[in-house]
């Protein structure tokens, strides 16, 4: 059973390793953020933007909001643009973790895809799907971002634990 506590473990790391990355983003060009030096995305900015616009969207559905507008790359001009925004998500899904409780994780969250296809999942599938999907794409700019000599370093999660962010 995943607990609530194990969700907040899973979140601050996932903050940590996701700022690492924005680090090593740090003084790329706007023409090196529409890179794509390993096929991902269609660029380090895309890939950047389809990450935390996940988050975005799942939060929202978890919250019964239906968004009804999209984020789109070119709505973040910038890296700075797309730290603000992505360090403002983040902060937004942590907030609302730290309020669950044991009974939240199995509540059922009704909610329809991009398609308008109805789905109900419960709440901790959804939250830990959503910690893989934005692993999955931290690890996509993570390579993209070592191919033009950026890399973050270290981010695996034994890491993390190892350097007493977490006990």
């Amino acid at each position: 059973m995943v607990t609530p506590e194990y969700l907040q473990i899973l979140y601050a790391y996932h903050a940590r390793v996701t700022a690492l990355v924005l680090a090593a983003a740090d003084g790329l060009s706007d023409a090196e953020l529409d890179q794509a030096p390993i096929a991902a995305h269609d660029s380090i900015r895309e890939t950047c933007v389809h990450s935390f616009r996940a988050e975005w969207v799942w939060r929202n559905r978890i919250e019964g909001i239906v968004p009804v507008q999209t984020l789109e790359a070119a709505d973040f001009p910038s890296l700075a643009a797309i730290r603000t925004r992505w360090e403002q998500e983040t902060s937004a899904l942590r907030d609302m973790i730290d309020q669950l409780s044991a009974y939240d994780m199995e509540r059922s969250i009704s909610y329809s895809n991009s398609q308008g296809t109805p789905y109900t999942t419960p709440l901790w599938q959804i939250l830990v799907h959503v910690a893989n999907h934005g692993m999955q794409h931290r690890s996509e700019l993570a390579a993209m971002l070592t191919a033009i000599g950026h890399s973050p370093g270290e981010l695996d999660m034994i890491g993390y634990f190892r350097n007493g962010l977490i006990s």
